[in-house]
Order: C-alpha cells, then sequence, then structure tokens
C-alpha cells in the first residue's frame, strides 16, 4: 500500500471532514424533523468535532502534530456555521443608501404626471414604459435624504423620461401602497409641467410618449393602479378645476368629495373616463401601437 507523504494528510483529512459534516448535519436535522425535537446550537458542534477526531487519528497514523492548527481552523467554521444556522430566515429588501426609508424597510418614493398643454388648450401627458414589462408608467422612484420630495420627483422624471420643468401641484402626500413583491412603500405625487424634453437621457431604453387624458387611462395598467392610481385620478381633478379637460358628455355628472388636500379621492370619474363607445376605444389603442411599431 502507498505510504502517503505528511503534507498530504490535512488536506485530505479536511475534505472527509467536509463529507462526514454535511452526512451528519442532514441526518441530525433529518432525525430532528421527525421527532419533533430542537437541536441544541451547541451539542451539534462539539458531536462533529468528535467526527474531527477520529478522521484525524484515522489519517495520521504517524503521530504527527495536525490536530492542533486543524482543530483551530474547524473550530472557527463552526462557530461560524452556529451563527448563519440560527439567524431567522427573514425576507431582506436591497436597500440604497442614499434612499429614505423607514425602520422595517418601507420606501419612500417621489412620482409625477409630466404634461404640457397645446395649442388649443389640451392638456398631453408624457408616459413611460417600464423597464422589466414594458407596461405605461409615470416616472418616479426613491426619495434619496439630501433633496425635498419635489426635487426628488423633477430628478427621477429626467432620469427615467428625460423630461425638465417645473412642480405645479402636489397631488398626492405619504400615500402607502405594497408592491406585488411584498415591498411597502410610501408615495408621494406631483403634477410636472414640461418645458424641455431631452434627446439624451440616462434610461434610454425606456419608450416615451405624448397621449390624451384618455389614452392615458387606456395605458395605465390596472395592476399599476395599486401605485399611481390616486396620483393619476387626482391630476385629472386637477384638470377639470383648471378647465383644461371635460368629460365626455355621455358620461354621468362629476360627483367629488374633497380630501384634505382638496382633490377628489372618489372613484366617480375613473368611471366616467371609462364610459366610451367600442369605436372610441379602439382608436385609442391603434394610436398606442402605431407608437410601439414606430419606436
Amino acid at each position: 500500500m502507498m505510504d502517503l507523504k505528511p503534507n498530504y494528510l490535512v488536506p485530505i483529512a479536511f475534505v472527509g471532514i467536509a463529507v462526514a459534516t454535511s452526512v451528519f448535519i442532514y441526518q441530525r436535522r433529518k432525525h430532528n424533523a421527525k421527532s419533533g425535537a430542537t437541536s441544541s446550537s451547541h451539542s451539534q458542534p462539539s458531536s462533529v468535532s468528535s467526527l474531527f477526531s477520529f478522521f484525524a487519528s484515522a489519517l495520521n497514523p504517524r503521530g504527527h502534530n495536525y490536530s492542533s492548527s486543524s482543530n483551530a481552523a474547524f473550530s472557527s467554521s463552526s462557530s461560524l456555521m452556529e451563527r448563519s444556522t440560527s439567524i431567522p430566515n427573514q425576507k431582506y429588501r436591497k436597500q440604497d443608501p442614499e434612499t429614505k426609508y423607514d425602520d422595517d424597510g418601507t420606501r419612500y418614493q417621489c412620482c409625477s404626471i409630466p404634461y404640457r398643454i397645446t395649442a388649443d388648450n389640451k392638456v398631453e401627458i408624457f408616459m413611460i414604459t417600464s423597464r422589466n414589462k414594458g407596461d405605461y408608467i409615470f416616472p418616479g422612484g426613491g426619495w434619496e435624504k439630501n433633496e425635498s420630495a419635489a426635487d426628488a420627483a423633477l430628478r427621477e422624471a429626467y432620469e427615467e423620461a428625460g423630461v425638465r420643468g417645473v412642480i405645479v401641484q402636489e397631488i398626492v402626500s405619504d400615500q402607502k401602497y405594497v408592491s406585488d413583491k411584498g415591498n411597502r412603500s410610501r408615495l408621494w405625487g406631483f403634477l410636472l409641467k414640461v418645458h424641455k424634453i431631452e434627446t439624451e437621457w440616462p434610461e434610454p431604453e425606456r419608450r416615451r410618449k405624448w397621449m390624451s387624458i384618455d389614452e392615458a387611462e387606456i395605458a395605465l395598467p390596472q395592476k399599476r393602479r395599486a401605485k399611481f392610481g390616486d396620483m393619476w385620478t387626482n391630476g385629472i381633478n386637477y384638470f377639470i378645476e383648471q378647465n383644461l379637460y371635460r368629460p365626455q358628455a355621455s358620461s354621468t355628472s362629476h360627483n367629488s368629495k374633497s380630501s384634505k388636500n382638496g382633490y377628489h379621492r372618489d372613484r366617480s370619474h375613473r368611471t366616467q373616463i371609462n364610459v366610451r363607445t367600442s369605436s372610441e376605444d379602439k382608436k385609442c389603442t391603434d394610436s398606442l401601437q402605431e407608437t410601439k411599431s414606430a419606436s
């Protein structure tokens, strides 16, 4: 039988220990799961240490003193294993150190509805697509610690949509919502009157489009309204109050309940916008499809 050189014994021992430890821990957890017992965090490393002693003696027939350094290394790894298995299985949210968060991980966000008034006194809304799914949405993102809410909305409008302008009105204040991924956020929303559209901006992968209010109502997906719904409704009511938008005559009268910030929180206006003939819906949808094809 070939006699192994002493300097090979330590690596071989560690390989054996790693395999034996994995099998031992698996069997131990399997046994505890069946019996309903909870294993002690201190007994597990000591039991595995016994395995190490067995392997060390078996692989060190000449009595070389590898055990002291190996035991020290194993003790350190056992300590790390003990700490890692004691951490509860929690859901962590990736946090930008520059962005505002509550202690429970709730993220602060600022968004805007960019718009312009055309020569014939009509409102047009500037919408962008989401980065992953291509849904039409409004620009917005994390509120950084060194800026006001309005400044954050302006910055996000430039980064995501490439537009610059002025904040006209705050239309949502500290709205709380939970995303479909379970992430909690607090939202501030603004109307942003566009003065300039940049041809180069930080996120050019997003498509951009000017839309009428009715087209934007169709383009904004239902699944996005948990975040943008109140902001969109309040924005529309602002345009109505400024005589910049008039709901269709065929819809019911506009019943409003003023909220604490002076804007309407009910859903009656959304019903008005959705009451259209099928030909009108097809016309708006065809317009969006033509723009996507062109881009």
